[in-house]
């Protein structure tokens, strides 16, 4: 990587005070329209001249970095990179080319290419120094880059509101996350006969660390002795073809509280559906799932919501043909499901809904990638049975 002096770059636009002789930047674009909080992307911090994976959360204090430490951070914008440089403990943000910029020079080859980078052993803080590279990098960022998901091929489910809405791509399925319930707003997937194999339940719950600085990072104390499950959205079971994504559908963002009637019921009755659809009859299957909350919903652990109901929209159709052979005959399934007492006993065709009737009541808009007249067609009708 260049030398500080060399890059060029100014942070006059975010409004960042620098200590003196931190760096010498100059030129960059003054309509480049980002703010610190967009500095949550991964590329490599330079120590010592050896490259490593790290994540950069914040513009104030990173104690793991050491003095006069370069931390490149890809920043999704053209060809615009944010870069920060460590002094003694503080940090200042800057903005530089890519002409300035070399690759990570690690054993993965990590490039200017934002949509394959490799993924970092973080912090409880967000800000870990080590790699590991057998992990893959989650996105956050844009909602453009999100829009490019095989996970979301059938648009990025979106409400009025999307200040509540932090965007995570774990690569086997996309979330959104609400920061202050300390849930996911939903979380969407493909599922098909590949994802399906005979790998362990890996079991390992453990935090999310792709969520930023500030925000509550939901670890399994957070459950105990509360009554309630850590009920996945993407199943363990919809990913069993291999270990490392197997491991990802328990990260804590990718569950919810929910009473075991629920969880261990009607759930998952129609997760075991799912996948019977993609194995026996050679189905993909899209699948956005996650809570309806009250406006003022029981708490567990610090401040997690507890969701009155779960919902569920999955779309089925022919293995291979894509979103593109979706008509308004294609198979949907919408259902709600009480996460209470009454539930137990029920099946999950107790709870079908009309995709409309699941829209009204989350205030999002699904299969917004599909053709207006498909859309309206698929999200009036009722959900046909098994």
């Amino acid at each position: 990587m260049t030398n500080t002096n060399q890059v060029v770059t100014s942070l006059s636009a975010l409004g960042i005070a620098l200590a003196p002789a931190l760096m010498k930047f100059a030129g960059a674009p003054r309509d480049a329209d980002l703010t610190p909080a967009d500095d949550a992307e991964v590329a490599c911090v330079v120590e010592a001249g050896a490259p490593v994976h790290s994540r950069y959360q914040s513009t104030g204090t990173v104690a793991r970095l050491s003095e006069g430490s370069l931390v490149q951070v890809l920043s999704r914008r053209k060809n615009w990179r944010h870069v920060a440089y460590a002094d003694d403990g503080s940090a200042a943000l800057g903005w530089v080319t890519e002409q300035y910029l070399e690759p990570c020079a690690d054993d993965d080859g990590a490039s200017n290419d934002t949509s394959d980078v490799e993924g970092d052993d973080h912090s409880s803080a967000g800000h870990g120094t080590g790699a590991d590279h057998g992990q893959p990098r989650p996105l956050t960022g844009d909602e453009a880059d999100f829009e490019r998901s095989p996970n979301l091929a059938l648009g990025l489910p979106t409400d009025s509101d999307p200040s509540d809405d932090f965007l995570i791509d774990h690569g086997i399925y996309v979330l959104s996350y609400n920061k202050a319930r300390g849930d996911s707003n939903w979380v969407a997937w493909k599922l098909s006969a590949a994802d399906l194999g005979d790998e362990d339940r890996q079991n390992d719950f453990r935090p999310d660390d792709a969520l930023p600085v500030g925000f509550l990072k939901v670890t399994t104390d957070d459950y105990a002795s509360t009554g309630f499950d850590r009920g996945h959205m993407c199943p363990s079971a919809h990913r069993t073809s291999d270990a490392e994504k197997n491991s990802l559908t328990f990260l804590m963002t990718n569950m919810q509280p929910q009473l075991h009637s629920l969880n261990a019921g009607p759930w998952k009755s129609l997760e075991t559906l799912e996948r019977k659809l993609a194995d026996e009859q050679n189905k993909d299957i899209y699948v956005v799932a996650g809570g309806l909350f009250g406006n003022h919903p029981k708490t567990i652990g610090h401040n997690v919501a507890v969701p009155k109901a779960n919902f569920r929209v999955t779309v089925v159709v022919d293995a291979g043909t894509g979103v593109s052979k979706v008509t308004d005959g294609t198979k949907v399934i919408a259902v709600e499901m009480p996460n209470d007492p009454s539930i137990s006993g029920h099946k999950w065709t107790d709870f079908v809904k009309s995709v409309d009737e699941v829209e009204a009541d989350t205030g999002y808009d699904f299969l917004s990638a599909l053709p207006d007249n498909v859309e309206d067609a698929l999200e009036s009708a009722p959900t046909k049975g098994p």
